[in-house]
């Protein structure tokens, strides 16, 4: 699934997220979701709504 990352949102904020994940100073994350949002809380399939 592609979901668009919120207008208001540069460009960098997620590159910097990525170039820390695959540098070496995050050796010790793993298995962990990390939301790029900008805040927001999107529900994709909920019954939420009906």
């Amino acid at each position: 699934m592609t979901v668009a990352v919120p207008a208001d949102m540069a460009d960098w904020e997620v590159v910097d997220l990525l170039a820390f994940l695959v540098s070496d100073r995050a050796g010790c994350i793993t298995g962990v979701t990390v939301s790029i949002d900008g805040g927001e809380l999107l529900t994709v399939g909920s019954e939420s709504g009906r």
